[in-house]
């Protein structure tokens, strides 16, 4: 199969159309709240003790900067510095920060669950230290000092006078937390500040010292964002002013593909000359902390296979980077003189490339992590746009409206199902209707619909900002060439919230809405909304069948479906469900109570497709569907 000149195609696929803005939507904005809850979700912040052996204390200097993970249960094995996880370390919220990687506090859990549903202000993230040997006397210089930024990339940040950002020492004789420093400063939402604070008091210099940041916040999700940098505790007051002797990297990277940020694997193999799917270059950009000026040496681009480098290509400029600035800085990808390409083969299951780009200037040993850039490059089952991560939501407001995004299919395939991160946040729709789509493109926005299937929302509670599949009870088959997936709400009048990544903007090209006028329009928000088509690529069944497994109500069984008088299900015990039944409006057309065995009559149900909602005496919610055919 030959594609000579995808970018062109590409191109000529994507003609302009009607712009409209008025029921876009982005979040955190103001909200009405739902009556639906989850009790269990509530509760996922609880504190994460360390592995670390009792008794073990970390000693001085304590430093990071959260360019590594230093939790606990990192997968590389690290001494973890936190007991716990409930902030959120990542790359992508906060603005041009220290060095690579921040600590967020919001209004939710660590896997992006809002707290509480209903409105309100209250303790939320927490980011605790392991115990540390503090032993000395006020003449030591120890002192803790921070980096600290409202709102970032956030759509909002803390709200003036609401939220705050606090600290708290641990005294251990006394057995008691300690208020030592709070802001509630929303007055540079793109700014780090510095904070800087002596530790004198003889009952902090102890062992058996702890810190920790709090936050207070709206409670219903990804509201009243800080972000955190570079913690660090020392002594002889060497950490008193911002001035660090590091250079380090302060932009994350995701991808070396040109369009997509993951492709199937089938398809990438397929293409005759992948290199138009590259990169022809990257660029990085760094930040010299320290008081002197720098030269960048040992600059280089390593990719690794299985563990295996797979190719190394050095950039042979050492440019010079002044005492306190920023410097971005280009590597050549598929371009003269490295004109790299990834070798993927046709090999069943995901095939990942680890891409690190490096400096080697060295630095603080602490802090070396922010020396390299490290990614995972996949090539499974996904096309995508989005980097994995989402700052902000999108909607349409209206019941009905629908959101489709074009993808163009380089090799014929099935879609099996599309991977969406339907984002917890500010109104809870779980459990209610959603339909997939697939649609024709016609060359200026979505046209026939190729394949509509009836789902329900889930919000994933398993990783931080869980993306869910949702599945097609048939593989779609798909021709090489341009098409659209997306959804169509129900009964969502403020409208499903999706993952909206501000890192890359596939948006202006490739996403349109119809707000239940009959009217497509393409997108005027700036981002990349998180919506996926996932093929057939060899070993994809793993995926569906991982997904089901987590799922509540895989041991349930309803029948007869279709039903015509009646039905009823089996369930893995004997204790009643509740069972909320919609319709594929999203209107709850009945309530009842199922015991294993018991026939429901379907004689009250019109002809057509039907969602069940069913909760357990537990509090496990899950949903099935019927077809009900008089």
């Amino acid at each position: 199969m030959n594609f000579p000149n995808i970018k062109a195609l590409l191109f000529l696929l994507l003609i302009p159309g009607t712009t409209v803005f008025s029921q876009e939507l982005v979040f955190p904005a103001e909200i009405n709240t739902a009556l639906l809850t989850h009790p269990d979700k509530r509760m996922l912040k609880s504190r994460v003790h360390s592995e670390a052996k009792d008794g073990d204390l970390l000693t001085l200097p304590f430093i990071d900067d959260f360019s590594t993970d230093r939790f606990p249960g990192n997968a590389e094995g690290r001494t973890p510095l936190w007991t716990s996880r409930n902030a959120t370390r990542n790359t992508n919220m906060a603005v041009e920060p220290r060095s690579v990687g921040t600590v967020t506090f919001d209004g939710a859990d660590a896997q992006g669950y809002p707290y509480n549903w209903s409105p309100g202000v209250g303790i939320a993230d927490t980011l605790m230290s392991r115990p540390i040997d503090l032993t000395g006397d006020a003449s030591s210089g120890i002192g803790i000092s921070f980096f600290f930024q409202p709102k970032g990339n956030a759509v909002f940040g803390p709200t003036a006078g609401v939220d705050s950002l606090r600290l708290e020492f641990y005294a251990p004789e006394l057995d008691q937390w300690f208020w030592v420093w709070s802001t509630v400063d929303v007055s540079e939402p793109e700014a780090f500040q510095f904070v800087y604070i002596p530790i004198t008091q003889p009952r902090y210099l102890r062992e058996d010292f702890q810190f920790r940041f709090r936050n207070f916040a709206n409670l219903q999700g990804a509201f009243s964002v800080w972000n955190l940098d570079y913690v660090r505790i020392d002594q002889n007051n060497v950490n008193a002013t911002p001035v660090t002797d590091d250079v380090a990297f302060i932009r994350a990277e995701t991808t070396l593909l040109d369009v997509y940020t993951e492709m199937p694997r089938s398809h990438f193999s397929a293409v005759s000359l992948p290199d138009v799917l590259m990169r022809e270059s990257i660029e990085v950009r760094l930040r010299n902390l320290s008081a002197t000026n720098r030269t960048m040496v040992g600059n280089e681009i390593l990719i690794k296979r299985d563990g295996i480098p797979e190719a190394m290509f050095p950039n042979e400029n050492s440019p010079a980077i002044m005492a306190g600035s920023v410097l971005d800085y280009t590597h050549a990808v598929f371009g003269a003189p490295n004109e790299f390409v990834f070798e993927v083969d046709e090999d069943e299951g995901p095939l990942d490339f680890e891409v690190n780009i490096l400096h080697g200037v060295q630095d603080i040993e602490a802090t070396s992590g922010n020396d390299t850039i490290r990614f995972t490059q996949r090539f499974f089952t996904d096309y995508a746009y989005d980097d994995g991560s989402a700052e902000w939501a999108y909607a349409v407001a209206g019941n009905g409206s629908e959101v489709a995004v074009q993808f163009t299919a380089l090799a014929p395939g099935n879609i099996v199902a599309l991977k969406i991160y339907t984002m917890p946040f500010g109104n809870n729709y779980e459990g209610t209707p959603i339909t997939l789509m697939i649609y024709e493109d016609t060359g200026n926005g979505p046209g026939a619909v190729i394949a509509e299937e009836l789902s329900v929302i889930e919000y994933g509670i398993e990783e931080y900002q869980q993306s869910i599949i949702y599945a097609f009870e048939e593989p779609v088959p798909m021709p090489t060439g341009s098409f659209f997936v997306g959804y169509r709400q129900s009964a969502q009048q403020n409208g499903i919230r999706v993952g909206l990544d501000r890192n890359t903007n596939a948006n202006a090209d490739y996403l349109w809405f119809n707000d239940a006028s009959q009217v497509w329009n393409q997108s005027l928000i700036e981002g990349s909304v998180m919506i996926r088509p996932m093929f057939d690529s060899p070993g994809w069944e793993d995926l569906i069948v991982s997904a089901k497994q987590t799922d509540p109500g895989s041991q349930v069984t309803l029948y007869p479906n279709p039903a015509a008088q009646w039905f009823t299900a089996d369930f893995p015990e004997d204790s009643p469900y509740e069972a909320e039944v919609y319709d594929i409006s999203g209107r709850m057309v009945k309530r009842i109570r199922m015991t294993s065995g018991e026939q429901i009559s379907a004689a009250d149900l019109q002809n057509g497709l039907y969602i069940l909602r069913f909760t357990s005496r537990s509090g496990d919610v899950f949903t099935k569907k019927i077809s009900v055919r008089h």
